[in-house]
């Protein structure tokens, strides 16, 4: 009987599939999360590369059921993973969130949010390989930032969650193609 709870077993193990939605470079991405009690679902996942070689991360990105990817910088639930290849400094991190913020935006809307992105980039912290960034906004709460599931910091305002998402969603975004994937076009 153990041989053939084997044989079974073996049989049916390559039929097995966790619930995963998507693998990106090794990296796998839950079909939908929970925010609030509201089901966000993949949208997509994206690569990002520095100088189109090096890969820097793959992020994945979450929005309500029903909701059309064009909305993503509305004042909708979303949520955003990104893990890492390489180690990154949270110097590199709050530079890089301020530049991309400021080519997001007008000179008005990042000096109303100004406070607010130094306090967020503040939180930020050094990440190894494997380390994984969330970045969850909910309405009327804020965006918070997580490293490897522990909450760092919780920043108010639709505008400030806008000019956030920007950054990797917006008309300058770090890179097409990561934008692209995400909202779930071509990877």
């Amino acid at each position: 009987m153990r041989k053939a709870s084997y044989l079974v077993a073996l049989f049916l193990l390559p039929l097995w599939q966790p619930a995963w939605s998507a693998t990106i470079e090794g990296v796998a991405f839950a079909e939908s999360r929970r925010v609030d009690g509201a089901k966000l679902v993949l949208v997509g996942t994206g690569l990002q590369r520095y100088m189109g070689i090096y890969k820097v991360c793959v992020a994945g990105l979450y929005l309500p059921e029903g909701t059309q990817p064009a909305a993503v910088l509305d004042d909708v639930p979303k949520r955003l993973d990104i893990q890492y290849f390489h180690r990154i400094r949270a110097a590199q991190f709050a530079e890089l969130t301020s530049k991309g913020v400021r080519e997001n935006t007008t000179a008005a809307e990042y000096a109303r949010i100004k406070a607010r992105l130094d306090r967020f980039a503040a939180a930020y912290e050094n990440v190894n390989p494997g380390d994984r960034y969330t970045l969850t906004y909910r309405p009327g709460k804020g965006v918070t930032l997580a490293l490897n599931g522990v909450d760092k910091i919780t920043v108010e305002g639709a505008d400030f969650a806008a000019a956030l998402y920007s950054v990797w969603l917006g008309k300058h975004p770090v890179t097409q193609g990561l934008k692209a994937g995400l909202l779930g076009g071509k990877r």
